[in-house]
């Protein structure tokens, strides 16, 4: 038995680069991983995992680690996880393989035919095109920047007899032995047991028996759903539910795409209760903000969803339909894209997707992209729930971030006021645009991500999720810590709750002291357009150097009107730069990084 595979590395073009496989059907995932790194000339020093989609929070095929994984489902061991069996099991036509967490080469992978006849003794390759970027070169953005220095011929480099010589030397490390070789398995069968026992199954007018009158009207006029706004509150639910139930085609097609796939992995695996085990975003799951599912943590702690029974019995035959319909892929493409613009500036207006959608050749024209999404808006739960119009008339659409501001015309002025200085918005590939909208952490473009990575990683002994999590909410304290009444700095942060708390020593200490400020003086700012600090630094000066000294406005200058420094302006917007200080502090001198402590509990930590 063989296994036919297309597996193409995400995010590379002119040439893409991609292998078509076959792996024997006895092939564990580790196995599968070993023929990946040899089809395509990966060194095998970085750490992996298989999923539905990157970094998605769902099921996980990895090599396990000392330490449980904290995000999504316990991982699959890779070693022990027959590929045909989990594919077959799993009813996968589509997955991904992830390789080195901190450039994140995305390897799409489709199951192109499974051959029952086919025995192979070791994995062999049909087919293939491009030459393997190579290793730390940044992800696919750093190597189209590098492309740009190399010889043709090196890029388009492909040797299949030479890739064969290589894989000849592949074969099964574990058979048989997965424990998920028989898809009949009762244990698959079982329902979740959440901590503290599965909850008894729920109707729809379970979860709104809670809700107000004013709320329900509300959704429903997102929803176009009819309510008679004269009707008592318990005639008004009921309408409601009705309405959600009358068309669930129409329902389920508004879902963005992660509420669409937690709801495909109920299908594929039934429970007692309708519940399913789900990752934590830092944004609500829009099926249970619209109330077609509740929300809960069982008594570990962990987050679950739970669908009503009577909603689930009408959508459920409908949702496989609704996930391969064409215009709902092409309206989850473009809320990719928004999000991940929205997580790099904040917030986009429409002429701004426009734009970008025909810089990345998802449309022919502006104009067409503009009467596209005067229809998306209306089809759109997430567009619905993430649009803001600006007053006073006439009004501007603006998306905004799902991370954003609470008062969302507050950023809006800060860009504005920084005209000067980020006069135009940064442009970023569409592989960055899709890291920025990755759920539930976006990585956001920034060139010192790996090596700060590396450092929490290494340095601190940090695990892959627990280090990504850290680069995220310095991101957003970073983008938030100016915001009124917002009281999470960045710097404390990363000083009390990851430095003392993992007993850094001395040494590690100052040098992640040192690697903050190169981290957060390279991370897109909101204010600055999607620029960094430092661009910003080397934007004004070029200004300066040009005899264009800038100067404050009214209503922002310093008494007399005095020029601002490149420094002055960013420390205006509370943008951290480098602490530089004229000769270095005492002991008992304040800490010059502004923390408020003294130079030996804070940065002096240890000299």
């Amino acid at each position: 038995m063989a296994i036919q595979l297309k597996i193409q590395i995400r995010g590379i073009k002119k040439p893409p680069v991609w292998r078509r496989i076959e792996i024997p059907g006895n092939f564990s995932f580790h196995d599968l991983h070993n023929t990946i790194q040899a089809a395509f000339g990966w060194w095998n020093e970085h750490l992996y995992q298989f999923q539905r989609q990157p970094f998605d929070g769902g099921w996980t095929v990895k090599e396990p680690d000392e330490e449980n994984d904290p995000w999504g489902e316990e991982p699959e061991d890779s070693r022990e996880t027959n590929v045909l069996d989990f594919i077959q099991h799993m009813g996968l036509e589509k997955f991904v393989y992830v390789y080195d967490f901190g450039d994140s080469w995305v390897h799409d992978i489709t199951v192109e035919n499974v051959d029952q006849d086919d025995e192979l003794d070791y994995p062999i390759c049909l087919a293939g095109k491009g030459a393997c970027p190579p290793e730390d070169c940044g992800g696919p953005w750093g190597y189209e920047e590098l492309k740009k220095e190399m010889d043709k011929d090196e890029i388009n480099e492909f040797d299949q007899e030479e890739v064969n010589e290589e894989l000849e030397s592949i074969t099964a490390s574990s058979g048989h032995n997965s424990h998920i070789v028989d898809v009949d398995d009762e244990e698959d069968d079982k329902p979740l047991q959440p901590a503290g026992g599965a909850p008894d199954a729920i109707q729809l007018m379970d979860i709104l028996k809670h809700i107000s009158k004013a709320e329900l009207i509300d959704l429903a006029e997102d929803l176009g759903i009819e309510v008679d706004e004269r009707a008592n509150v318990k005639e008004v639910r009921k309408q409601y539910a009705e309405g959600l139930m009358a068309d669930p085609v129409k329902m389920l097609s508004q879902l963005p795409m992660e509420d669409l796939l937690i709801l495909d992995r109920l299908r594929k695996h039934p429970t007692e209760g309708l519940v399913v085990d789900c990752y934590r975003d830092y944004y609500d799951m829009l099926m249970v903000v619209y109330h077609l599912a509740e929300e809960w943590y069982d008594d570990d702690d962990d987050y679950y969803i739970q669908v009503p029974e009577d909603f689930w019995q009408v959508a459920e035959p409908h949702l496989k339909g609704v996930m391969d319909d064409l215009s709902v892929h092409r309206r989850v493409t473009v809320e990719g894209i928004i999000i991940g613009m929205t997580n790099l500036y904040g917030q986009v207006n429409e002429a701004m997707v426009a734009k970008e959608l025909v810089r990345l050749h998802q449309a022919q024209t502006e104009e067409d992209v503009l009467k596209e999404l005067a229809v998306m808006k209306e089809n759109s739960l997430f567009m619905k729930m993430n649009i803001h119009y600006t007053e006073p008339m006439p009004a501007t659409t603006l998306f905004l971030s799902p991370y954003g501001w609470e008062v969302p015309q507050e950023l809006a002025d800060v860009i504005a006021k920084h005209e000067s200085v980020a006069k135009d918005y940064k442009l970023f590939s569409e592989f960055e645009l899709i890291l920025a909208a990755n759920s539930p952490v976006p990585l956001v473009a920034n060139p010192m991500r790996e090596p700060f990575m590396e450092y929490l990683t290494r340095d601190l002994s940090l695990n892959e999720w627990q280090a990504m999590e850290i680069c995220h909410d310095l991101w957003y304290f970073e983008m938030h810590k100016e915001d009124e009444g917002f009281e999470d700095d960045p710097g404390e942060y990363f000083r009390e709750e990851v430095l003392y708390d993992y007993d850094a020593s001395d040494a590690v200490f100052q040098k992640g002291m040192r690697m903050l400020d190169d981290y957060l003086n390279n991370l897109p700012h909101w204010q600055l357009k999607g620029h960094t600090p430092t661009e910003a630094m080397v934007m004004l000066n070029k200004e300066q150097q040009g005899s264009r000294m800038l100067t404050r406005s009214r209503s922002s200058q310093h008494p007399g009107g005095s020029p601002v420094s490149p420094m002055d302006f960013l420390g205006d917007i509370g943008v951290t730069m480098p602490i530089i200080a004229e000769k270095k502090p005492g002991r008992n001198d304040p800490c010059p990084c502004g923390s408020g402590k003294k130079y030996k509990n804070c940065c002096g930590r240890g000299n």
